[in-house]
C-alpha cells in the first residue's frame, strides 16, 4: 500500500482515523480501540463520540482561538502572504476527515441497530446531531478545497476500494449533499433546550444551512436561485428560533454571560481548562506570543465607536520589566510602542481575561462563537437584497440594528438606508460582517465567496495571488491518490 494513503485510507491514522455534548467540555471518551457494535450502546456514548468529533476540529485549530485560521490569508492579518506551500492546507484536511471518520463511525452503529431500544425519536435526533455535524465538517472541506471526497457511513472501506480522481464530487454535488444532511438535521434534531444551552439543535442546523445557500449563491457556483432560499430559512431562525441580539456587544463575549442567546453554535470550554490560546494569541507584554497581531491598515478602516475598542485592542497594560510580567495596572500603552507595534485582537482575550490568567494559562471557560444571531442578520439582508435587487425595509432594519448597537450613542458609522442602490447596500453589508464578526473565522470565507481579495488586501498581502489561490492545494500525501487543484 502507498504511502500517500496516510490521509485518506490509513483507519485511525487520517482520514478514517465541545458540546453538553456542543464541546462543552472538550473531553471525549476515546474510541479508536472500540468497534462499533461494543461501544455505541446508548445515547450518551454516541453523544460523546460526536464530542470527539468536534475535539478533533479544536485540536488542530489552534488559532481558533482568535478567529484566525493558521495560514488563511485575509485584509485584517497582520503580515503573511499567497506565496501557498502545497501542504499549507494540510491540519485542516486532516482534522476535518479525522472528524468525519468519528461521526461516520458513530452513525454506522446507529443505522446497525445499536441504539434501536430507544424511542425513535432519541434515535433521529441522534442520527441529525450527527449529520449536521458532518454537514459543518464538510463545509469547511469544500470552501477551503472544492472538489473532495464525500464519504458517509455507507461508503466502501476506502482501505479495501482506495480513492481515486474520480471520488473526487463536483462542488455542486458537494453541497447538495452537505444540504441533505443539514435538512435532515434541521428536522429531526431536538429544539433548543434551556438546560444545556450550548448543546446543538434544530435551530443550530437551519442557521448553518441558510449560510451554506448564501455560500452557494455566490462564487464558484453562483447560483443566485439560492438567494432566496437563504433569505427565507434566516428569517425562519431570526422570527421564531430562541436566539436574538444582546443588548450591548460586549456581553456577547462577557465570560459571565456564557450560553447567552446570541451565540448559536460554538466551541465550549470548560471551566479551568487551559488557557493555552488565549495565551498564544495576546501581546508578549501581556505574556502572550502575539499571534493575535492584527493590520494597523485594516484597523484603521474600522469605524470609530465603541465597538471598536472592544473588537481591538489599541493598548494594553504595560510590562513591569521583563515581558510577560505585566499586571492588571492601569498603565497602558499603545500598540505604536508595543514589540510589535501594531493592533492585536480584542475578542477573547485582555480585559476578558486577567493578565494573571492569561500568563498562567488558567481560566479558559469561554464560547468560541462559529455562528451567532448577528451573523444570520446580516445573511439575511445579503439575501434579501440581493434576491429583490435593492434593499427592503427590513433588509435595512436588521442591519441597523448591529450598526445601532456599534455606535452605543457615540459611534460614527453610517446607518442603512432604503434608498441605497443594491450594489451598496450589498458592500455596506459585507462591511459590516468585516466589522462585527472579525476575528471569527468568517472573513476569508467572505472574501472567497465574493471574489475580494485583490480589492482589499495590501501589495504586502497579495504577494503571490493568483486566481487558483481561491482555494487551496490538496496536502501532498494524498494530490497523488485524488488529483491536484488547478495552480499547484
Amino acid at each position: 500500500m502507498k504511502k500517500s494513503i496516510n490521509i485518506l485510507a490509513k483507519s485511525g491514522a487520517i482520514l478514517l482515523s465541545l458540546m453538553v455534548f456542543s464541546c462543552q467540555n472538550l473531553k471525549e471518551n476515546p474510541i479508536s480501540s472500540l468497534a462499533p457494535s461494543n461501544y455505541f450502546t446508548n445515547p450518551s456514548q454516541c453523544e460523546s463520540a460526536y464530542a470527539q468529533a468536534m475535539s478533533q476540529i479544536y485540536s488542530q485549530w489552534s488559532n481558533y482561538a482568535g478567529g484566525l485560521y493558521n495560514g488563511q490569508q485575509t485584509d485584517q492579518t497582520n503580515g503573511g502572504n499567497y506565496n501557498y506551500s502545497v501542504d499549507i492546507g494540510l491540519g485542516y484536511w486532516t482534522c476535518h476527515f479525522q472528524s468525519i471518520n468519528t461521526i461516520n463511525t458513530t452513525l454506522a452503529s446507529i443505522k446497525s441497530g445499536s441504539v434501536s431500544t430507544f424511542p425513535i425519536a432519541v434515535v433521529n435526533d441522534l442520527i441529525a446531531q450527527g449529520r449536521f455535524l458532518r454537514a459543518f465538517n464538510y463545509f469547511y472541506l469544500v470552501r477551503l478545497f472544492g472538489k473532495v471526497p464525500y464519504i458517509t457511513e455507507d461508503t466502501p472501506n476506502v482501505v479495501d476500494h482506495p480513492l481515486t480522481p474520480s471520488s473526487r464530487e463536483e462542488i455542486p454535488a458537494v453541497y447538495d449533499k452537505i444540504q441533505a444532511d443539514l435538512v435532515y438535521a434541521g428536522q429531526y434534531m431536538n429544539d433548543y433546550n434551556a438546560s444545556i444551552p450550548g448543546h446543538i439543535n434544530k435551530w443550530t442546523a437551519r442557521a448553518l444551512l441558510s449560510k451554506v445557500y448564501l455560500t452557494r449563491a455566490t462564487a464558484p457556483i453562483s447560483d443566485v436561485t439560492y438567494y432566496p432560499k437563504a433569505r427565507d430559512l434566516a428569517d425562519t431562525v431570526i422570527t421564531q428560533s430562541p436566539y436574538g441580539l444582546q443588548p450591548t456587544f460586549d456581553a456577547v463575549f462577557s465570560r459571565s454571560n456564557r450560553g447567552n442567546l446570541e451565540i448559536i453554535f460554538a466551541f465550549n470550554s470548560a471551566p479551568g481548562a487551559l488557557a493555552t490560546s488565549v495565551k498564544g494569541v495576546c501581546p508578549v507584554e501581556i505574556g502572550g506570543f502575539s499571534g493575535g497581531s492584527i493590520s494597523n491598515v485594516w484597523s484603521n478602516t474600522f469605524p470609530e465607536q465603541p465597538r471598536k475598542h472592544s473588537y481591538i485592542m489599541l493598548q494594553w497594560p504595560e510590562g513591569t520589566g521583563d515581558i510577560g510580567s505585566a499586571t492588571d495596572s492601569t498603565v497602558l500603552i499603545p500598540y505604536t510602542a508595543s514589540v510589535q507595534q501594531v493592533p492585536n485582537i480584542g475578542k477573547q482575550t485582555w480585559p476578558y481575561f486577567s493578565i494573571s490568567e492569561i500568563m498562567n494559562e488558567q481560566g479558559f471557560d469561554y464560547d468560541l462563537a462559529i455562528i451567532r444571531f448577528a451573523d444570520v442578520l446580516l445573511m439575511y439582508a445579503e439575501a434579501a437584497n440581493m434576491a429583490n435587487g435593492s434593499p427592503t425595509q427590513v433588509a435595512v432594519d436588521r442591519v441597523n440594528m448591529i450598526i445601532n448597537r456599534a455606535n452605543a450613542g457615540t459611534g460614527t458609522e453610517p446607518i442603512a438606508t432604503l434608498g441605497m442602490s443594491s450594489t451598496a447596500f450589498d458592500a455596506l453589508v459585507i462591511n459590516e460582517r468585516n466589522f462585527e464578526l472579525c476575528f471569527e473565522g468568517d472573513r476569508y470565507y467572505d472574501l472567497v465567496r465574493k471574489r475580494m481579495i485583490p480589492q482589499v488586501c495590501t501589495a504586502d498581502q497579495l504577494s503571490g495571488f493568483t486566481a487558483d489561490k481561491y482555494l487551496y492545494p490538496i496536502p501532498s500525501l494524498d494530490a497523488p491518490l485524488v488529483g491536484q487543484n488547478p495552480g499547484y
